[in-house]
């Protein structure tokens, strides 16, 4: 089959987010023989492009240009000419409205969405508000990651249900092997003591950190300390402040933004992974954290319950004693933390990157099908 992808985000090199997604399902979508073209305005980072077999890929390069422009006339005029049997847009936005093959987009989550826009008005947030209207107008069908996604999306989108798909995400496999000399390296630099707890993902609101640290202060394990990663200079700021009121300052260590290679080790070396969010569309660092084999305690939270599966202990997001207390167990409590472990490394196996790809491809042919017995009737 051959599948065009929107790759206009890729001339960045972050591997987080939409792009880790990206790039994890086209290298698998390689291995199934999918024949792929990326259409971009700016060239493919080398960090992605470099992993992609060569043999079944295609760049089609714009070069810079006003994005509307790109988006609904460059890209279906270069799609056309290409005679691709199926274009997917991995980012929310960015599928043209008049294309020559059906068209499948990809939603994470209706976060941005829930009980309206909020704040000042924005051009540029009203801009990608209609691109993404008009991705989610033309899409012939929607992948989403989770069942609560789903839901999530029908409900604030007023969309119908059958144009969803849930494909559920999986771990990218770089983070399965762990470097025991990152974590050392990291303990010396940071003062890391050998037993702590971890976290890395956002830091804004919903991602609960303020929480995870008060709980933290609350459960008094002396011999644990606190990692967490992912802030930004702001964020790490304002934590900082909470933890110097708090009295755990030295046990505490904020790392900021870390490499893969770091962030592997972290997973694998910690006593216990914790996630604290409110909101998510699905929760990729829970199958980060089983990858590796850690220890898991998660919120219960939205579409988290459906990821962790029995794969770790739930917590009420908004109950700080209760994660306090699961936090003195696994200080103090081996075989639980063991079984924790156990029942990580047991929900792992439910996710790859190959299902990943494979449930996404039965997705391409189905809408491809679709267009083929449309035509026929026509």
């Amino acid at each position: 089959m051959k599948v065009g992808i929107n790759a206009r985000l890729l001339s960045s090199p972050d591997t987080r987010g939409w792009n880790r997604y990206a790039i994890n399902l086209m290298l698998e979508l390689q291995k199934l023989n999918c024949e792929l073209v990326l259409y971009t305005e700016f060239p493919i980072h080398n960090a992605h492009f470099d992993r992609l077999d060569q043999r079944l890929l295609a760049v089609r390069e714009s070069g810079p240009m006003l994005y509307l422009k790109w988006e609904q006339m460059w890209l279906p005029m270069t799609m056309r000419r290409d005679g691709l049997d199926v274009f997917h847009s991995p980012f929310h936005f960015g599928l043209p409205f008049w294309t020559s093959c059906p068209r499948v987009l990809t939603l994470h989550d209706a976060i941005g969405h829930r009980n309206g826009a909020k704040g000042p008005f924005r051009f540029a947030a009203f801009l990608t508000n209609i691109y993404e209207w008009i991705a989610r107008s033309c899409a012939d069908q929607i992948v989403t990651v989770s069942e609560h996604a789903k839901l999530d999306l029908v409900e604030q989108l007023s969309m119908v249900p059958e144009k969803f798909t849930v494909v559920h995400n999986a771990a990218d496999p770089a983070l399965a092997a762990s470097d025991p000399g990152a974590l050392e390296v990291l303990r010396k630099s940071h003062q890391i003591g050998d037993r702590f707890l971890f976290y890395v993902g956002g830091w804004e609101v919903r991602k609960n950190v303020d929480f995870l640290v008060k709980a933290f202060a609350r459960a008094t394990a002396d011999d644990l300390c606190l990692v967490l990663a992912g802030a930004k200079p702001e964020e790490i700021a304002r934590v900082r402040k909470l933890i110097v009121e708090l009295g755990v300052s030295t046990h505490v260590t904020l790392l900021g933004r870390i490499s893969d290679v770091e962030l592997a080790a972290l997973y694998a070396g910690c006593h216990c992974f914790v996630y604290p969010s409110l909101a998510e569309g699905f929760g990729l660092q829970l199958c980060e954290a089983m990858l590796a084999g850690a220890p898991i305690l998660s919120s219960d939270a939205t579409s988290l319950p459906e990821v962790l599966g029995g794969g770790g202990a739930l917590f009420n997001a908004t109950d700080v004693e209760e994660l306090a207390t699961l936090i003195r167990r696994v200080a103090s409590d081996e075989a639980f933390r063991q079984d924790l472990v156990r029942r990580s490394k047991q929900r792992s196996l439910h996710f790859g990157w190959d299902r990943t790809a494979a449930a996404t491809l039965q997705v391409y042919e189905m809408v491809a099908t679709a267009a083929q017995s449309r035509a026929v009737a026509t």
